[in-house]
C-alpha cells in the first residue's frame, strides 16, 4: 500500500511515533521493503 503512494520507498527518511506495536510493525514492514534503518526514526507513546 505504502509504494502505491510514494513510489521508491527506500528514498525518504520516516518518522513514526505511536503506540509501541504500531512503531514496531510499521518500522518491520518498512525493513522488510528495503528501507535502510538509518532513515527510520521513531518514538513510542504508551498509555493510550
Amino acid at each position: 500500500m505504502l509504494s502505491k503512494y510514494i513510489g521508491d520507498l527506500t528514498l525518504p527518511i520516516y518518522y513514526i511515533a505511536g503506540p509501541p506495536g504500531m512503531v514496531v510493525g510499521l518500522r518491520k514492514t518498512l525493513s522488510e521493503s528495503g528501507v535502510n534503518d538509518d532513515n527510520i526514526r521513531t518514538e513510542e507513546f504508551s498509555g493510550y
